[in-house]
């Protein structure tokens, strides 16, 4: 275990202790909280699929006066223990479950669906210093958790219920994107991030530039560097919607 401050982008900090094997909260955490964060009313049932160290349900609860709990779950005991002790930590009534996507939620139905599984290729995640000790099985193309959320996701929802998804570039997008549309009748961009790759990734290019060229990823060269964004998405009113 280990303590960690975590800087969101209007300079706030958040205290967290991380447990080994738990992922270390990114950019795109900001991104993600900044996107939904103005979106979410205080009576909504929220649903943090993928909560990792449980900084989005931290600063959520902070920033909004919730008249419930939020609820959390991840694929691993270890993970779940680290959430709940930083919820206990910030005050924050969280009902935090272990489980593999949608399975601890059986029979329950949420007003926001938060996608905060791991959404880049595996190939990537193997050569960055995100992953290290935490496991990222979202394929070679980064789009398969992804694509089981959105798939799924329309059986967890309450009526006029939201799910939100980050895509970044470091993935298959453009599949991502055609099955957000399959499965819901609308899909809106709230805010892209363009960011350059770190040097530990931008080391492996030509490893890279192979799975650019097999459409697994995408990013642009610019600048003397390799620039990649992170999208927020918000869809709505599934096609199944009974």
């Amino acid at each position: 275990m280990k303590a960690y401050k975590h800087v969101l982008t209007n300079k706030d900090d958040i205290d967290l202790e991380l447990y080994s094997g738990v992922f270390t909260p990114t950019a795109t955490t900001n991104v993600l909280i900044d996107s939904i964060v103005d979106k979410i009313n205080s009576w909504d049932k929220i649903l943090d699929l993928g909560c990792g160290s449980g900084i989005v349900g931290i600063v959520l609860a902070k920033k909004i006066p919730f008249k419930s709990k939020i609820f959390a779950s991840d694929l691993s005991d270890v993970t779940i223990d680290c959430a709940r002790k930083n919820y206990l930590n910030h005050n924050v009534i969280c009902d935090a479950r272990c489980g593999s996507l949608f399975d601890p939620w059986e029979n329950e139905k949420f007003d926001v669906i938060i996608d905060d599984i791991s959404g880049i290729s595996e190939a990537v995640a193997k050569s960055s210093s995100w992953f290290q000790g935490v496991p990222c099985e979202s394929g070679i193309d980064g789009a398969d958790l992804t694509i089981q959320v959105i798939q799924n996701a329309s059986k967890y929802m309450n009526l006029k219920a939201v799910l939100y998804i980050p895509v970044i570039s470091l993935s298959n997008e453009k599949l991502i994107l055609t099955k957000a549309s399959e499965h819901f009748k609308e899909v809106n961009l709230i805010q892209s991030v363009t960011w350059p790759l770190p040097p530990d990734l931008s080391s492996h290019k030509n490893e890279l530039e192979n799975l650019r060229e097999r459409g697994h990823i995408n990013y642009e060269d610019k600048f003397g560097m390799m620039l990649c964004t992170t999208t927020i998405y918000e869809l709505k009113d599934p096609w199944n919607e009974k």
